[in-house]
């Protein structure tokens, strides 16, 4: 993009080279704000000078002349794309990640303060979605029309993102010391919501040709939509059993649909059991003869953590291990391994899942 740039307002730049740049900025912006993350690192981006404009609708650049002659461009566009929609969105990404990090590393950040923050991002979430046009909302209808425009899996990934930073924003409200308020079980309560909403927009877009979200950060996002769904399932209402079973079920196949595409989903959700038994998350003890050959992963990890500590209902406490979790999708999580470190904790483990198992709350995926 830099070595680009030098080239911004040539006489010779059309409407075509010009749009081009500026999908390719945002396209970018989007990029440096997920990969930075993934890795740990700063973004590269922050400081850069953006485009006069946002991307236009993707049917206009697709019906363009090669050699349309530039207008005026610093003119807005009243029609901006899906693209355009998905650059406004990724916008509040970087300020939920800013604040999962400052409440997990300050102590002294008090709660109200936490409470007043997530309430601003949350606004701002919800005045994306009002402002979208009719014919970019999320309903079967527009799902189906972007399905025949050719633009459904755009379409999918922009809403499927809503609901993953939402998610991400209300995450920390499922640890049961932080709903104290009314305000803070609502917020517990969106969380929720918004996992469930991903988990059935993924498998409904899997069902619609040319809706399909196959590319590989959709595994990250279904393993934190899990990781939501198993809270429900370990400590929810009877009533909300079946519908979370169910997109736990649909979001395992979606995330064993996408090993076939992308290797690093493999390192994710990949247990490597023979037969049937390879698709259920299984609590492996010590004298398991597959235990060696368990490779370790993001899903197992996070289970029999949550196991662990589920006697307190602590399993969704939001620390820094919990906020790589939900970010750093690219690195190994080094701590809270599947190994438990005492026979103590591997009793725990144990007990803790013969009684979920008895109650039927722990999940068993694709067996008879």
């Amino acid at each position: 993009m830099q070595l680009m740039e030098p080239r911004t307002g040539q006489e010779k730049e059309n409407e075509v080279s010009h749009e081009l740049r500026i999908r390719i900025w945002w396209a970018l912006f989007a990029a440096d704000n997920w990969c930075s993350s993934s890795l740990g690192f700063p973004r590269q981006m922050k400081d850069w000078p953006r485009p006069a404009r946002l991307p236009m609708d993707e049917h206009l650049f697709s019906d363009m002349e090669p050699d349309e002659p530039l207008k005026d461009p610093h003119m807005a566009f009243q029609s901006p794309g899906l693209w355009a929609q998905m650059a406004t969105l990724i916008e509040v990404f970087s300020p939920i990640q800013e604040l999962n990090w400052r409440a997990a590393n300050s102590h002294e950040l008090h709660p109200d303060k936490i409470e007043q923050d997530t309430s601003h991002l949350a606004q701002l979430l919800d005045n994306w979605e009002s402002r979208l046009p009719r014919d970019v909302k999320l309903t079967e209808s527009n799902l189906i029309e972007h399905s025949s425009r050719g633009t459904g899996g755009i379409f999918m990934g922009l809403h499927l993102g809503f609901h993953h930073y939402a998610t991400l924003l209300f995450y920390q409200y499922l640890d049961t010391r932080s709903t104290m308020t009314m305000r803070a079980r609502q917020f517990a309560a969106r969380c929720k919501h918004h996992a469930l909403n991903y988990s059935t927009w993924l498998a409904r877009g899997r069902q619609q040709p040319g809706c399909e979200a196959v590319y590989p950060t959709v595994g990250h996002m279904a393993i934190v939509s899990s990781s939501v769904l198993l809270h429900t399932l370990l400590f929810g209402e009877e009533s909300e059993l079946p519908q979370s079973r169910h997109c736990l079920e649909a979001n395992f196949e979606a995330l064993l649909e996408l090993e076939e595409y992308w290797p690093i989903v493999k390192t994710m959700v990949n247990i490597p059991f023979p037969g049937e038994a390879r698709l259920r998350f299984l609590l492996v003890s010590p004298c398991d003869s597959l235990a060696d050959n368990l490779k370790i992963n993001r899903l197992m990890e996070f289970q029999n953590n949550c196991l662990l500590l589920s006697r307190n209902h602590h399993t969704h406490r939001l620390d820094r291990w919990m906020v790589r979790f939900l970010f750093e999708y690219a690195l190994p999580l080094e701590e809270k391994a599947i190994d438990p470190h005492t026979a103590l904790e591997m009793e725990i483990i144990s007990t803790q899942a013969h009684m979920f198992s008895q109650k039927g709350r722990l999940p068993t995926f694709g067996t008879s």
